[in-house]
C-alpha cells in the first residue's frame, strides 16, 4: 500500500494518483491531487523569493541588533505566505501537516519578536 504525500496516510491502489512536477513524481490520493498540484506549483514558482527573503533578512541583523524583532516579523510573514518545509518533514507528516507546522512556527516567531521588542 502506498502513502499519500499530501496527508501521509495509506492509499489503496485504486485511489492512487501521480503528480509530476519538474520530472519528480509524487503520490497522492485522488481527492488530494489538486491540493498537492497547487502547492507544488506554488513552491516551484516562489522558491527563489522565499530563499531571497530568508538570506536578505540576515544582513540587517548583522548590522544592528535593533533590527532583530523587525526581521523576525518579516521572516514570520515569509513563512506564513510560503509554508515550505524540509523533505524529511513532508515524508514524515505529509504536506498538509507540514504546512500547518510551518505556520504554527511562524506564529511562534511573531511571539519571539514581540518578546524581544518589549524586552529591549
Amino acid at each position: 500500500m502506498k502513502k499519500c504525500q499530501w496527508s501521509a496516510s495509506p492509499v489503496n491502489e485504486n485511489d492512487v494518483r501521480e503528480v509530476v512536477i519538474n520530472d519528480k513524481k509524487f503520490i497522492c490520493h485522488k481527492d488530494n491531487q489538486k491540493k498537492l498540484e497547487d502547492f507544488l506549483n506554488l513552491q516551484f514558482k516562489r522558491k527563489t523569493i522565499f530563499l531571497s527573503i530568508i538570506f536578505l533578512g540576515i544582513v540587517p541583523m548583522l548590522i544592528n541588533e535593533v533590527f532583530i524583532p523587525i526581521v523576525l516579523i518579516i521572516q514570520a510573514i515569509n513563512l506564513w505566505l510560503h509554508p515550505f518545509s524540509t523533505p524529511q518533514t513532508i515524508n514524515t507528516l505529509g504536506v498538509a501537516r507540514s504546512i500547518y507546522l510551518v505556520r504554527v512556527l511562524s506564529l511562534l516567531l511573531v511571539g519571539i519578536a514581540i518578546f524581544l521588542y518589549v524586552k529591549g
